[in-house]
């Protein structure tokens, strides 16, 4: 049985987007070009043609490097890195997404940074890392729990989850977070991760052993990925689909509507269909799941001869895939030899930004000290002066006042001499009259 991997796609058709690629060429409009090739890339990897997806990325990746724009530079790297986890060419996918990784710490982008975890949490959980891939969710848990993520990327997130518990063989816990990925996605009418929730749920039933549930997903999802040209989708729930033709009992087949005396033949047609598409799109893990799947349908018929070559299959696959994997876990060792590296030198990056940064605080708040000291000695020297002219006021009102005292003593004295000179006037008059009356009366004597 085989979970499926998520992978998002733009619905534009491929006639507009080349007609667009042709007229940004002309216009040497490097972000266009870099988005037109993106849409591409997506529409070709759900078609199952990696290698014209790849091939169209790495396009959608000089354009946009011609630019300043690092956000879609990163988006671009991270879904490339999902059609390399579909060919099983883990160690690129981990490659690239460490690149991812660097931009997104470099800018802070939280949400492509979560992205790119979760997508480093998958390839770890195929190579069975258990330990290393849940240490990557619980990352991007932090990152949503800070941003307060509730959208498509939280179904991700969840989805990842299920997957990991699946693995683990935790089925119940793994339902759960598989069903809370198809609420969020169900709400927001997401199809693409719909397809991925409806195989997802599918296969956690379908290992818990109950395949009408598990049934009831995979047409869902088979119905919504052919209408999507969903390829890698679509082998992975065919071969489930054979899988529970070829084990249910004849009770569960009937209830399925099926005749107990067609589960070989169509488990086999199933399988064969599965086998074609897994082919085409150069996926390993689903052909190999697929040969082994078919030999063991041939021994239960029994068909010994068939069973044996079926085998013979797996085996040669399964060795490519291990040679593959012992190139990619060299390859692995030494992207993250690399990785380490690159994220020591961030950290240093980082390090000395801090330190900068907080010297140039150290120097704004120095500085705001200064200004604040000079201001209060200009308000200190403005109140001074205004002491100084206060002084200064009274002194004058002082002296106006004292000049004032002495004109009213001067007043005073000058009304004093008026009033002694009238006295003395009066006198003499008085005098005169006395002396005059005398004389008057002696001369009447």
């Amino acid at each position: 049985m085989i979970p499926f991997i998520n992978l998002s796609i733009n619905d534009s058709a491929l006639f507009y987007t080349n007609k667009a690629v042709e007229i940004n060429k002309i216009i040497k409009n490097n972000s266009g070009l870099a988005e037109n090739y993106f849409i591409l890339g997506k529409v070709e990897a759900l078609k199952g043609n990696s290698k014209q997806s790849l091939d169209h990325f790495d396009k959608a990746l000089y354009f946009i490097r011609k630019t300043s724009n690092k956000r879609f530079e990163a988006q671009i790297l991270n879904t490339q890195s999902v059609v390399y986890a579909i060919i099983n060419n883990y160690s690129r996918a981990i490659e690239i997404l460490f690149e991812a990784i660097s931009i997104a710490v470099k800018n802070h982008f939280k949400d492509l940074l979560s992205l790119n975890y979760c997508g480093l949490a998958g390839a770890y959980r195929h190579l069975r890392k258990f330990d290393t891939a849940f240490e990557y969710l619980e990352k991007v848990k932090a990152i949503y729990e800070e941003i307060g993520e509730t959208g498509g990327n939280l179904a991700i997130l969840y989805s990842e989850y299920g997957s990991l518990y699946d693995a683990k063989k935790e089925h119940v816990k793994a339902l759960g977070y598989k069903e809370k990925a198809l609420a969020i996605n169900e709400r927001s009418e997401h199809n693409s991760g719909l397809t991925t929730n409806y195989t997802n749920i599918g296969v956690s039933w379908h290992f818990l052993g109950q395949y009408i549930p598990a049934m009831n997903y995979y047409q869902k999802s088979l119905s919504l990925s052919t209408k999507l040209n969903q390829s890698y989708n679509s082998a992975v729930v065919l071969n489930n689909m054979g899988e529970v033709y070829r084990d249910a009992s004849d009770s569960i087949l009937q209830v399925l509507k099926i005749m107990p005396a067609d589960r070989y033949k169509l488990s086999l047609a199933t399988f064969d269909e599965s086998l074609s598409i897994a082919t085409k799109i150069s996926s390993l893990d689903i052909q190999m799941t697929v040969w082994e799947n078919k030999s063991i349908l041939y021994e239960q018929q029994p068909d010994y001869t068939n069973a044996l070559s079926a085998y013979k299959n797996f085996i040669a696959i399964k060795e490519k895939k291990v040679n593959d994997q012992t190139k990619q876990k060299i390859n692995r060792l030494e992207i993250q030899n690399e990785y380490n590296k690159k994220e020591d030198s961030i950290k240093l990056e980082q390090a000395v930004t801090n330190t900068q940064l907080q010297q140039q605080q150290f120097l704004n708040r120095q500085q705001s000290q200064n200004l604040l000291l000079q201001r209060n000695k200009f308000l200190l020297s403005q109140q001074q002066l205004s002491l100084s002219n206060k002084e200064k006021d009274l002194q004058h009102l002082a002296f106006l006042k004292t000049q004032a005292d002495l004109q009213t003593e001067q007043l005073q004295k000058s009304e004093q001499e008026k009033q002694f000179t009238i006295i003395q006037k009066e006198k003499a008059l008085q005098a005169a009259e006395v002396t005059t009356l005398s004389q008057e009366n002696d001369s009447i004597n």
